[in-house]
């Protein structure tokens, strides 16, 4: 088998453009040099193979494409001519697709590694891998170098492109690890799984903007009311930002009335840093313990959530539990009237399963990226919006 070690450059990702048009493709095969090919035709290099040309060999059966996220790079390759959906989908039906995220999570589930961070210049840390700069000001700004030949490139851009190869020392990095080929048995049939979600993500799903409007009507009035009785109760406050919960304030309220029912308000699972603080002031006992004994013994903070808040019997912690969740339900039927809904996935979390996020909200001034929904886990609108 031969490998090819391959990234793109593309322009800005933008809602309902998850498969930005190329800009540069970076490559090496095997052990030999790195390249960079401009895919706009009237700036490529002839010195160099054309891109189609390296894409038409890399379909073949005996080579081996190796990329970090290859999801994206696949359905970029898709989007950009149609032509190589059918041999893509042929490489990935005889796992001819190597991913190194998806290796790096099935590595880490594997070995009970926590550590977080999967993004390349992460995964390289792991290794003691020479990184690429993900700082540099121009991860976002190759759309602007469209019409400019690579002899003209910025020096800086060159070496970010370029730099994205070190995938090819991640890649051997993973796979010198003893036990890889066993822990690694289920990499194909989660790229394939990525590449799914991602074609997903891309292509989005449309909303009906009348019933989204509606649906937040609604909210807004529910809101109003929880807001009311909260800011009377003292269980939040206005900021600058707007309406702040007071938790210190709810976690009183809800200590009192557990007091009121000769019980002890619960308690959410202790984090890492409170954790280590207990060992620090019980260092004796700790020792004895393994990490479910911990979390078992170490106080965690007063619960706040909906079942703690409506087991408590307060109406003003009902009150505040339904603002909380009236808030974030304002959040996710405001981006319902955008369309089209593209979901942010993550192919695999540390139980073997999937995950969905809405994604963050841009910065004041920035542009959105893509108008997400955290679709498997929705929001039960009766239950949060309705006090019945």
């Amino acid at each position: 088998m031969r490998y090819l070690y391959f990234d793109y450059e593309t322009f800005c990702l933008e809602p309902a453009l998850l498969a930005p048009p190329v800009v540069v493709a970076s490559w090496a095969w095997d052990d030999g040099p790195v390249h960079i090919q401009h895919a706009n035709p009237a700036c490529a290099d002839q010195s160099l193979p054309l891109l189609d040309t390296l894409l038409a060999a890399a379909m073949a059966s005996d080579v081996v494409i190796v990329a970090h996220n290859a999801a994206f790079e696949v359905i970029v390759t898709m989007a950009r001519d149609r032509k190589w959906t059918p041999f893509l989908f042929g490489k990935l039906r005889r796992g001819e697709i190597h991913c190194t995220m998806v290796r790096e999570k099935l590595l880490r589930i594997a070995k009970g590694d926590r550590t977080e961070g999967f993004a390349l210049d992460d995964c390289c840390d792991q290794y003691g891998i020479p990184k690429p700069d993900k700082e540099s000001p121009w991860r976002l700004r190759f759309g602007t170098l469209w019409n400019t030949p690579l002899s003209d490139f910025p020096p800086d851009a060159l070496a970010y492109s370029l730099g994205d190869i070190c995938v090819r020392d991640l890649y051997w990095a993973q796979k010198k690890i003893p036990q890889a080929k066993a822990w690694l048995v289920d990499q194909h049939h989660q790229v394939r799984a990525a590449v799914a979600l991602q074609l997903t993500s891309a292509r989005g799903f449309q909303t009906d903007p009348d019933a989204a409007a509606v649906l937040l009507a609604e909210t807004e009035v529910k809101l109003a009311e929880y807001q009311e009785t909260v800011l009377r109760e003292g269980l939040a406050r206005i900021e600058k930002k707007g309406v702040v919960k007071t938790k210190a304030a709810a976690e009183a309220r809800i200590i009192a009335a557990y007091a009121r029912q000769g019980r002890d308000a619960p308690r959410g699972e202790p984090t890492a840093k409170m954790i280590a603080a207990w060992c620090a002031e019980n260092p004796e006992d700790a020792d004895d313990m393994n990490e479910r004994e911990l979390k078992a013994t170490v106080p965690g903070n007063i619960s706040l959530d909906a079942e703690a808040c409506e087991l408590s019997g307060d109406p003003v912690l009902l009150a505040y539990t339904r603002f909380s969740q009236a808030s974030t339900l304002r959040s996710k039927v405001r981006r319902l009237a955008h369309s089209p809904i593209q979901t942010s996935y993550n192919v695999l979390v540390a139980t073997g399963r999937t995950s969905s996020r809405q994604g963050d909200d841009p910065e004041p001034g920035e542009p959105w990226v893509a108008y997400g929904a955290q679709v498997q886990n929705l929001p039960r609108v009766g239950a949060e919006v309705d006090d019945g």
